[in-house]
């Protein structure tokens, strides 16, 4: 049995003097400050000032133990690093499976010996390499459980928390290179430790999934037509601006989801070009994906619908309820609150916690309304994530630029700078997933319709002659 859960705490604060963040002599003390009222099962840290952040991810035992270190960790990645609650969910889980692993076997978190295979992270890393190789985890889960604990000592021993006697594992740096937005070529010098799970996404050819972001998996044209015929009759507008946004121009969720009202007003009041140009990311109140500059790129038609809908009295009656830092998001809620949280910010409400959304209300309108309802009228079995819409766009796009190569339009070159562009790759590669994805889906179906239909008509030639 787990003796060491995550949870996650409605009402989390942390205090800190003069509004600063903690030295490293601050780190110590907090530590051993940290207290816990299990009478509310409510865990604070307790000093002067304040932050309040809504669902802390906490790591304690059954007993109402808490982790302190990995709690502290788990909080300064949100606090000076900005990390999102779900990527420090997530890291929570990661130090959850470690700590277990640790209980079950009389293991010390802290204890580096100098035989490697003693040391707990080595002794985690084979247990994970085995439950791979049985089947239980994927080779993903291992990579993110290793990752997790990685970096919380990595964060111990950078702040001078903790210093282990042996190495916690061995080092080296690897060199891989990418391509600009211009064209030019850059080195990414990344580390990579003797704890490393090859990543399974590399190998995989033949699925019939994208690499970009994730596995996404581009939905058929005759699929796109059931989610626009949901679309089109569901009464939620906001809904449907946010869908069909991802699938004409491949934002990402958190693109889309804070857009702000003063970007559409400029580019549709006066003159408005057939293709309008909205910029993204660092200064423009728009978020992207690592806070990388982008231009989206959409039909004035639909640039002229959002507009329309920002002049609207139900859009105003949103806004006029969001607090200031978000009363210039094209999107928000019946009650103003925003679908997705601004890096630099989070959802505030008026009693000055921190809410961190996430887009997780799109995501329920996905799973509770629109899957259900596509699943009842055309296909039983039909499923797709909000991201899958990225794939789709880029598939569209790659479809139609390869149609005018085919016509000796544009060069292939032409055409793969082109969907990199709008897309917003940081490398070609990431490109080249997408003008290989047909020819790869081609070949795999070849081969079981042809060459194994072949192979049964051959087997049942030869039961036959026996």
């Amino acid at each position: 049995m787990n003796k060491w859960k995550k949870i996650l705490l409605p009402d989390f604060n942390w205090e800190l003097s003069d509004d600063r963040y903690l030295d490293n002599k601050d780190k110590n003390q907090c530590v051993e400050n940290m207290v816990s009222r299990s009478d509310q099962s409510i865990y604070s840290l307790i000093s002067t000032g304040a932050i309040g952040i809504n669902k802390m991810p906490v790591i304690v035992s059954l007993r109402g133990d808490i982790w302190k270190e990995a709690a502290l960790y788990v909080f300064c990645q949100i606090v000076e690093n900005g990390m999102r609650i779900e990527t420090v969910s997530s890291i929570a889980e990661g130090l959850v499976a470690y700590k277990n692993f640790l209980e079950d076997n009389n293991l010390n978190w802290l204890d580096f010996d100098c035989i490697k295979i003693r040391r707990p992270t080595y002794r985690m890393y084979g247990e994970l390499k085995i439950r791979v190789q049985s089947g239980e985890i994927s080779e993903n889960t291992a990579s993110r459980i290793m990752k997790s604990v990685i970096g919380f000592y990595r964060w111990l021993i950078v702040n001078k928390l903790f210093k282990p006697k042996y190495d916690p594992w061995g080092e080296r740096e690897v060199v891989r290179f990418a391509v600009d937005t211009i064209g030019k070529e850059y080195r990414i010098i990344k580390k990579k430790t003797d704890l490393s799970f090859s990543s399974s996404r590399d190998g995989y050819q033949y699925g019939e999934t994208i690499i970009d972001g994730g596995n996404l998996k581009p939905i058929p044209s005759d699929e796109q037509k059931y989610i626009c015929d949901f679309l089109m009759q569901n009464k939620n507008v906001e809904m449907r601006l946010i869908f069909v946004f991802a699938l004409i121009t491949g934002a990402r969720i958190q693109t889309i989801l804070t857009m702000n009202v003063e970007a559409i007003i400029n580019v549709c009041e006066g003159i408005v070009p057939e293709e309008i140009r909205i910029p993204a990311g660092p200064a423009t109140g728009i978020d992207t994906k690592k806070n990388k500059k982008l231009v989206i790129i959409m039909p004035a038609w639909f640039a002229m619908k959002l507009y329309r809908y920002i002049k609207s009295e139900r859009a105003s009656k949103r806004r006029a309820l969001a607090s200031p830092e978000y009363n210039n998001n094209v999107f928000l809620s019946k009650t103003g609150q925003p679908f997705y949280e601004k890096k630099v910010l989070g959802s505030v409400s008026s009693d000055g916690k921190r809410y961190f959304n996430n887009g997780q209300a799109v995501r329920q309108y996905l799973s509770e309304q629109m899957l259900p309802w596509i699943r009842k009228r055309y296909k039983k079995d039909f499923s797709f994530k909000f991201h899958d819409l990225r794939a789709t766009f880029g598939m569209n796009l790659t479809e139609y630029q390869i149609g005018l190569v085919e016509k000796g339009l544009i060069t292939l070159s032409d055409a793969r700078t082109y969907v990199q562009h709008r897309m917003g790759h940081a490398s070609a590669q990431q490109t080249d997933h997408y003008l290989n994805y047909k020819k790869k889906i081609t070949h795999e179906r070849f081969i079981r319709d042809e060459f194994y239909n072949d192979l049964q008509i051959l087997m049942d030639q030869a039961e036959e002659n026996e």
